[in-house]
């Protein structure tokens, strides 16, 4: 698995549906469920469009080493040190993440969490991990739980509904993985 960054003309092709020239571009095949997700890359584009700062976070595929193929998604909500998170953390990234539903159940949203918390450590200000995920959502609740991350709070999200939000300091992620 590897992430691959997903640039501003890329989520334009993915919208314009050009996406033969949007797999050209990144260099990896696309997966039909991407297609269903135009509000994200929408927003994510518009975001790039809008927050130049964003341009240096925002969205990657993740992607099958073996297949070469999308296989889900992983990306930050904002720049760092959003004000709205200082509420729970100081210093703080938040990301969301997506496995399409056939590569479920593997290791590969772990694999991609742990990746992207592995970059962000070796940035200057970035202190804590932030995520919101529904209560009825098992899955990355489980593996939020593995990775170390405790709830410190809830929000409703306009888009989402009810998400617990989920902490873990990155001097703790730095210490697990040390750890092995």
């Amino acid at each position: 698995m590897s992430l691959k960054f997903l640039s501003e003309e890329f989520l334009t092709l993915c919208l314009d549906r050009k996406f033969m020239e949007a797999e050209t571009l990144c260099g990896f095949a696309l997966h039909s469920a991407w297609f269903a997700v135009n509000d994200l890359i929408r927003l994510r584009r518009d975001q790039y469009r809008t927050t130049p700062a964003f341009r240096d976070w925002g969205i990657y595929a993740i992607v099958s080493r073996s297949s070469g193929r999308m296989i889900g998604h992983i990306g930050f909500h904002e720049p760092p040190d959003p004000p709205h998170l200082r509420l729970y953390a100081p210093n703080a990234v938040e990301f969301g993440y997506t496995i399409f539903p056939e590569y479920r159940g593997v290791g590969y949203a772990g694999e991609a969490v742990r990746t992207l918390m592995g970059w962000c450590v070796h940035l200057p200000g970035i202190e804590n991990f932030v995520l919101s995920i529904a209560p009825d959502n098992a899955a990355s609740q489980a593996l939020a739980r593995r990775l170390g991350f405790s709830k410190v709070g809830e929000h409703m999200d306009e888009r989402d509904g009810l998400e617990d939000v989920l902490l873990l300091p990155a001097a703790q992620f730095i210490e697990i993985r040390r750890r092995g």
